[in-house]
């Protein structure tokens, strides 16, 4: 049997167990997203400067994920520092919580009445969870719900719609049998301390944009924010990642004619699978990097691998020579409606060479001080975090790639840098179709 016809029938058994996990949807006409290559012109981003929801992660790093203990404090002032220069490039920068919020109050932050703040609010009740003990049955559950919809819920402010959606608290009630109110409550919380790294919960391809699905327990409701911005945007997603499907967006990078998408410790080949079959790159080939290490401080394609021209990448050392960490490719070829596989087990770094892409590798230290996070503003220019050597930088400059270093000094601590922290929506091909 031939490889083609073998991959063609892994794609139909596929098909037949778990459906067609999407089609794809038409681009809304108030705004055309979509990215063709890392290197092309970054011209509409969309950010999330960190706020009460991180407090409650820097008490605990693990449990929330992060890399290590930091101040929430100077991480949101360092993220709005990051967003006046991303605007200083000439980036048109959205700011996630702006979208949530959109049409829903006035200049003044008066609350303003309509069909925008009634689906706010169903929205963000979404995000409340009420118990009783004892507990009660589902019809009584019902009616504490509507009941508290209807009574409290109703008169919250915008502002604090927000706060709903991004603290995610649970209340649980209990009587008390006292002359006062004669019932108490419990608080708690399970905020998404994770949400500023807002290139993971969706990928941007020349098509539109993709809403994944995250891989850890703590990250599993930050798509259903981005996704109601996006709607707030004028954006409709051109399809969702079902399960059983694991998709971030930092596994994810377009390259013209190509895209590479890493498939290892975040990212699944059964999402890989759901992406091929409903053509949503839009690309002539789709190179699957496979991740033989899958360790957490290389837990992103963009971690250990990264794009600065369409003949220039960066890629950590330990993914390049004999080591065993090196991954190995999957090419797939469009093949009328759909894909064939290629080639198979080709170790990445010969075929980053094989389709003349020039390499600066980057040392283990500076790829621990996200060296390779990079974000490509243009071609040959990028963010890096400050912290990566002067050794680094100068191999960078003598490539004629320009350098903005930028304080992420606090925001690191969450495991992630400039290309984790930004979602480029939309993106002005060069001239010349590079």
């Amino acid at each position: 049997m031939n490889r083609s016809l073998l991959c063609r029938l892994v794609l139909v058994v596929f098909i037949a167990l778990v459906g067609v996990p999407y089609r794809l949807a038409a681009q809304s006409d108030s705004f055309n997203a979509g990215s063709n290559a890392e290197w092309d012109r970054a011209e509409w981003a969309l950010v999330h400067t960190p706020g009460e929801e991180l407090f409650y992660g820097v008490l605990h790093p693990e449990a929330a994920l992060f890399e290590r203990p930091f101040s929430s404090t100077l991480a949101s002032q360092e993220h709005e520092r990051f967003v006046r220069q991303l605007r200083e490039q000439g980036i048109s920068v959205v700011q996630l919580r702006e979208a949530v919020l959109a049409g829903t109050v006035d200049q003044n932050g008066r609350e303003i009445p309509g069909p925008a703040l009634d689906e706010l609010r169903r929205f963000a009740f979404r995000f409340v969870t009420l118990e009783s003990e004892p507990p009660v049955s589902e019809s009584q559950q019902d009616e504490l719900e509507k009941s508290y919809f209807a009574e409290s819920f109703q008169h919250l402010h915008p502002d604090e719609l927000w706060s709903t959606i991004v603290l995610n608290p649970k209340i649980t009630l209990r009587s008390t049998g006292d002359l006062n109110t004669g019932v108490v409550a419990d608080y708690a919380v399970r905020p998404v301390m994770n949400l500023y790294f807002m290139r993971d919960q969706v990928i941007t391809t020349r098509r539109g944009v993709v809403v994944g699905k995250m891989n850890s327990e703590q990250r599993h409701i930050e798509t259903d924010i981005v996704r109601f911005a996006l709607g707030r945007m004028g954006i409709k997603p051109i399809g969702v990642i079902e399960e059983p499907g694991r998709l971030e967006g930092g596994d994810f990078l377009p390259a013209g004619d190509r895209v590479f998408i890493g498939e290892g410790l975040r990212t699944n080949a059964a999402a890989i699978l759901q992406l091929l079959v409903a053509d949503a790159f839009g690309t002539d080939e789709v190179v699957v990097v496979k991740d033989p290490w899958q360790q957490q401080e290389q837990m992103h394609l963009d971690t250990y691998f990264n794009l600065v021209a369409d003949d220039l990448a960066l890629l950590a050392e330990n993914r390049l020579g004999e080591s065993k960490h090196v991954p190995t490719v999957d090419v797939f070829k469009k093949d009328g409606d759909g894909y064939e596989l290629q080639s198979s087990g080709m170790k990445f770094p010969d075929y980053l060479k094989s389709i003349g892409i020039r390499v600066i590798p980057v040392k283990q230290q500076d790829q621990l001080n996200y060296g390779c996070n990079v974000l490509t503003l243009k071609s040959n220019e990028i963010f890096v975090v400050d912290g990566v050597s002067d050794e680094f930088l100068a191999k960078l400059r003598d490539a004629d790639v320009t350098v903005n270093v930028v304080d992420f000094s606090n925001l690191t601590g969450g495991y992630g840098a400039c290309h984790c922290t930004v979602q480029v929506l939309s993106r002005k091909q060069n001239v010349d179709g590079r």
